[in-house]
């Protein structure tokens, strides 16, 4: 539905590139939009689809677009063999669809084959791409508020009918569904289990629930992939495909609501099992799984989390028992370093100190820019204007921990000291 500007995109990249990957986060369509550009190609030899989530080992990549491609080989040859040799004079589009968990098998292949088959293009879908050279990467992100609200009318009416939730036909929801949709961050997945949900929800109740997000959000179409049936398993899926040190940056990150650069990541987020030297690698790997997406802005890159990704992350977080260490203020309070200062970064509050009515409802009790408390209130250290304030002891234990900040961290520190200092 919509995606039209995405559809052209993908479709100019097909015609001008042999080897096109489409990324995006879990749920946001990558899928549906890869089917409905190869509907519209006509290879002299066909279009093939290969789904590789039932492939656990990259070994039987291999096996899997030789079962697709309906090849039948007697010979004692290996599969690729098979492939190159079947692929070789032939016109034809291959889908790649869900690589992110077999990448390295997928880059592999792909280069192999692009390289001996001259007639062959390949559309890969996942939510990492596979950095082959010539490689053309779209990225996909949600949907534009317009069309996750006529995603949800749709669905809504499908799943529901006579419930009218067209957008003309809202009524006093109407804001709400326009709330629920962005809160959602226009993730089609998410809205589509939403939609099944109406019909004991009304979308004001949905949204006082939102903070739940993953236990309410369940019940999609039983012909899916499981991990498309939960939003918690579509986020999972990523979360599993991640590096135990991945992970705890993950969580860890999930104190920013809003975004952050990467001075402010290796500030806040190392600490033990994650030196302040190692988190621009880590990071960089999130931001290839689509965890992360990236923003050019006039102070420069900076990155951030969709809600639902940070929700998962926050789950993980205090589940680490680390919550406390990252979000609790404690006496003797500095400001942070500068990117926290100079953009007022947000912190997010602790799971049960989570305000109804979401993160805007939070920031205008509060003041932009405060760093909660445990109760999700301005901590009373705030400095004056809405920055963000730091711990002075936590500075103090950035240098003891030492890394690549080490020198820049004990520079803080010396000035925090003086600026506290009487006189």
């Amino acid at each position: 539905m919509g995606r039209a500007p995405e559809l052209a995109e993908l479709v100019r990249a097909l015609d001008t590139g042999r080897l096109v990957t489409v990324t995006g986060t879990g749920g946001v369509g990558k899928s549906r939009l890869a089917a409905r550009v190869a509907a519209r190609r006509s290879p002299r030899h066909g279009v093939w689809r290969v789904e590789l989530a039932p492939v656990r080992d990259e070994e039987f990549v291999d096996y899997a677009v030789v079962e697709a491609l309906g090849l039948v080989d007697h010979t004692t040859r290996l599969p690729r063999e098979t492939l190159l040799a079947h692929l070789a004079e032939r016109e034809l589009l291959l889908v790649l669809d869900g690589v992110e968990h077999v990448v390295e098998a997928c880059a592999s292949l792909t280069a192999e084959l692009l390289g001996r088959a001259p007639g062959l293009r390949v559309l890969a879908v996942g939510r990492r791409p596979l950095d082959v050279p010539g490689e053309r990467v779209v990225p996909l992100a949600p949907l534009r508020p317009e069309e996750a609200v006529e995603l949800l009318a749709v669905r809504a009416g499908q799943r529901l009918a006579g419930a009218g939730y067209g957008d003309d036909a809202l009524g006093e929801d109407r804001e709400e569904v326009r709330e629920l949709c962005l809160r959602l961050d226009g993730i089609p997945l998410a809205i589509e289990l939403a939609a099944g949900r109406l019909g004991a929800l009304s979308p004001r109740q949905m949204l006082q629930r939102l903070d739940d997000r993953f236990r309410i959000l369940t019940g999609g179409d039983r012909t899916a992939l499981p991990r498309h049936r939960t939003l918690r398993t579509a986020i999972g899926w990523s979360h599993e495909l991640c590096t135990p040190e991945e992970r705890l940056l993950w969580a860890r990150l999930s104190v920013f609501t809003g975004s952050f650069d990467l001075e402010a990541a290796e500030y806040v987020c190392s600490g033990d099992g994650l030196p302040a030297d190692e988190v621009l690698d880590v990071l960089s790997a999130l931001l290839a799984q689509s965890v992360l997406t990236r923003e050019e802005t006039p102070a420069g890159v900076r990155y951030r989390m969709l809600d639902t990704v940070r929700a998962y992350g926050g789950d993980w977080l205090e589940a680490t028992g680390d919550a406390s260490r990252v979000r609790q203020p404690a006496p003797g309070l500095v400001r942070g370093p500068g990117d926290l200062v100079r953009a007022g970064v947000v912190l997010a509050a602790p799971a049960g100190g989570r305000r109804p009515g979401g993160r805007r409802a939070a920031e205008s009790a509060r003041g932009p820019g405060t760093l909660p408390d445990r109760t999700g209130r301005g901590a009373p250290g705030a400095v004056p204007g809405g920055c963000p304030v730091v711990p002075l002891g936590r500075l103090r234990s950035s240098c003891r921990r030492g890394g690549g900040g080490w020198s820049r961290r004990c520079g803080w520190t010396r000035r925090a000291r003086r600026a506290s200092s009487p006189g």
